[in-house]
């Protein structure tokens, strides 16, 4: 589950992430108050078992099963779950099949959950690339934007492009925008270190998170997400 809010006083609004539908949105009403499971609201993070029909882009959920507990429950790794159900809320159409981005988000929950604090920028990073790259927008850290392989030397630079990737500076150039506007430049060794998945090095890491932070505002046309907030 993605996101719920309250529509009624006895229905909710669900946003679901499903495998062979995609995003789904449904109405779902909540148990009776003579139900035992009276109180319960839909949980996020945990695998559920969801049942639907109608048409449309709202649905009408039947049932709304939770099948194990929430792997994502505080701190730092509740909020970076909270931004990756914020990012598919924000870019994926209703009723668009996506298994392979719906497999890498079971698999990020459950990489937050496990990894020690501090690398969760990595998994955040790992999931981003992969939906990027689903969606048609995938960025190319081989090549730079003329179709020249990118040097993977920390005395070459190259400027990021949204729209055609990454153009190669002069060296000198290079030199002049990396001490005056270094947010714009990155070398090709970070762009090389991140190419291969390697995220051993901090300043590979946060160039990384400039590249991508880029990359999804252009897809959300500039407007902020209400997750980054939390940070």
């Amino acid at each position: 589950m993605l996101h719920w809010r309250n529509y009624t006083d006895s229905r909710l609004l669900v946003d679901l992430f499903t495998q062979k539908h995609g995003r789904i949105a449904g109405a779902f009403r909540q148990p009776s108050r003579k139900s035992k499971n009276t109180g319960t609201k839909p949980l996020q993070f945990s695998p559920s078992h969801a049942c639907f029909h109608g048409r449309g882009e709202l649905r009408t959920l039947t049932q709304l099963e939770q099948n194990g507990t929430p792997l994502l429950t505080e701190g730092v790794k509740l909020v970076c779950g909270m931004y990756l159900n914020e990012l598919l809320m924000r870019l994926l159409p209703i009723g668009s099949a996506q298994a392979s981005i719906f497999g890498h988000l079971a698999h990020a929950y459950q990489q937050l959950a496990d990894c020690d604090a501090g690398a969760e920028d990595i998994y955040l990073r790992q999931f981003e690339l992969h939906m990027l790259n689903e969606l048609g927008y995938g960025i190319d850290f081989h090549h730079d934007i003329f179709g020249g392989l990118i040097e993977p030397s920390k005395a070459h630079f190259y400027r990021f492009n949204t729209t055609s990737g990454f153009e190669q500076l002069p060296c000198n150039e290079g030199a002049t925008f990396k001490t005056h506007r270094e947010e714009e430049i990155y070398s090709g060794y970070c762009l090389s270190q991140i190419a291969n998945q390697n995220w051993t090095d901090p300043l590979c890491r946060q160039c990384a998170k400039k590249i991508c932070r880029r990359a999804i505002a252009e897809l959300l046309g500039g407007k902020p997400l209400r997750s980054r907030e939390l940070f």
